[in-house]
């Protein structure tokens, strides 16, 4: 089995067109060959009628002045005829077309001479013109001409086979060369693609040639001007690449660091536990060590999260994006009554957003858990979900330190800590929840509450294209005081 080659695709894409293109040119060559030589011929046949009329002008009018009972003369074309074959360059293309083609002429109505291959007519036709007739299987041309003032009337006709034999030869002769080229044309299309597509074959070594760590754009100088968007995707591709390889480089530098910090801190505390003789020491020294532990944890937490975003495969659906919410909330709520925090959930109860189910519950676990995080002890934090009938809505709002309107671009980066504040955190919450807002075709807005401190942060997800219910406005907002929790 041959190999399915680019070159093999386009061959056969090119000769089909070749092939039908010489098809095309043989039927218009067969119809111009019909047309000119019906042409010649008739024309031909005009003339023969004037020159017969030039030569028995005289021996007609002998030939009228006998009585009506005299014969016709027959002219005998096998025997009349002036043999010329041998004074032709070449006696091998000397055509014979006497036996195709006949002569009458009469006078007052009376045959005066006919040839023998005259079709069996003893009065003149009824009209002058070309006329094409059906004699013994045959089909003939004539040429009927009346000479009014003479009273003579002259018929010369020819068999079309003549014709088209002539036509055919011109056929054969014009188009057999091109059915001999056809293979010819053929292999210089093949040699034309494979020599066209070296281009190709050159761009895909020096592609093979390059290391692993050679991401810089192709060279485009020479190039011809199909293969440039080619190249030109290949090359944009290889920036993402370079961005994306640069950005998980910088990713783990980030995270070696973050991770360092408590690792150490762990190493430390078990040094000290090693050397601490008093039982209060120790349990100082063991609950530094389950506060170390737990924020390597919160890191390594954060830091899967944030890989799990890039790998997780999507399945987009309509999710109740209420139902998510009270769920987050419920299973926080310890650490809501750990803090003794005032969080409340309002809002469109049947509001669906179109996302995956996975990834929209880990965008709203780390707004909330950001929120509680930098809110103060008996803070307060506002859960708001809205529908309009194409979008859905979900705001959090806290009584948090917020963040400055100056930083608040670059608290969606990674690592990013705006204000350097004292909460122990990664800095990877917002970047997570606006990494899997743009996967949803959403947006995140960070703004400020009406009371002018804290942060609000609202995320704007698609809708199913419905209508918002009824419960846009919750007259009954969930509430979520400490006392609650238990209950949600």
């Amino acid at each position: 089995m041959y190999a399915d080659t680019l070159t093999r695709r386009l061959f056969f894409r090119i000769v089909p067109i070749i092939v039908i293109a010489i098809g095309l040119i043989g039927l218009l060559s067969y119809a111009s060959a019909v047309h000119e030589t019906n042409d010649t011929y008739d024309a031909q046949m005009s003339n023969d009628a004037s020159l017969l009329w030039t030569l028995v002008k005289d021996e007609i009018g002998e030939d009228a002045d006998r009585d009506d009972e005299a014969t016709p003369h027959l002219i005998d074309f096998s025997q009349d005829r002036l043999s010329v074959k041998h004074l032709l360059p070449d006696p091998a293309d000397f055509r014979d077309e006497s036996p195709d083609r006949m002569l009458r002429v009469w006078k007052n109505g009376k045959l005066l001479m006919y040839s023998n291959t005259a079709l069996p007519m003893k009065t003149p036709p009824a009209r002058e013109g070309f006329t094409d007739t059906d004699y013994k299987g045959e089909n003939w041309r004539v040429l009927s001409v009346a000479v009014p003032q003479d009273r003579v009337f002259i018929q010369v006709g020819e068999k079309m086979a003549m014709r088209d034999d002539l036509i055919a030869d011109i056929f054969l002769d014009l188009f057999t060369p091109l059915l001999l080229l056809t293979p010819l044309i053929a292999g210089l299309v093949w040699g034309g693609i494979r020599s066209g597509l070296d281009t190709i074959r050159e761009l895909g070594g020096r592609i093979l040639q390059r290391s692993p760590d050679d991401l810089s754009p192709i060279d485009l100088p020479g190039l011809p001007d199909d293969l440039r968007p080619l190249v030109l995707s290949v090359n944009d591709l290889l920036h993402k690449l370079r961005e994306s390889l640069e950005a998980e480089r910088h990713f783990t530098d980030h995270a070696a660091h973050q991770l360092r910090t408590p690792l150490a801190g762990i190493r430390l505390q078990l040094q000290l536990l090693s050397q601490a003789e008093d039982v209060k020491e120790r349990a100082a020294t063991i609950a530094g060590l389950l506060e170390s532990t737990d924020r390597a944890a919160r890191h390594v937490t954060q830091l899967l999260r944030a890989a799990r975003i890039a790998h997780t495969e999507m399945n987009i659906r309509p999710v109740s994006l209420y139902e998510t919410c009270a769920s987050v909330v419920a299973g926080m709520g310890a650490m809501v009554t750990a803090k003794k925090m005032n969080v409340s959930l309002s809002g469109a109860e049947d509001a669906m957003a179109l996302a995956d189910e996975t990834l929209l519950r880990l965008l709203v676990e780390n707004l909330f858990e950001n929120a509680l995080k930098y809110t103060p002890e008996g803070g307060d934090i506002h859960l708001t979900v809205g529908a309009d009938g194409l979008d859905c809505t979900f705001v959090v709002e806290d009584s948090g330190p917020g963040i400055a309107p100056e930083e608040r671009e670059n608290a969606f980066k990674r690592f990013y800590r705006a204000g350097a504040p004292a909460t122990e955190g990664s800095g990877i919450g917002l970047s997570i929840v606006s990494e899997i807002a743009h996967r949803f075709a959403g947006s995140v807005r960070l703004e400020t509450p009406e009371s002018g401190h804290g942060l609000r942060v609202r995320v704007i997800l698609p809708g199913p294209g419905r209508s918002a219910g009824t419960n846009e406005k919750n007259q009954n907002p969930l509430s979520l005081h400490p006392a609650a929790i238990k209950a949600v």
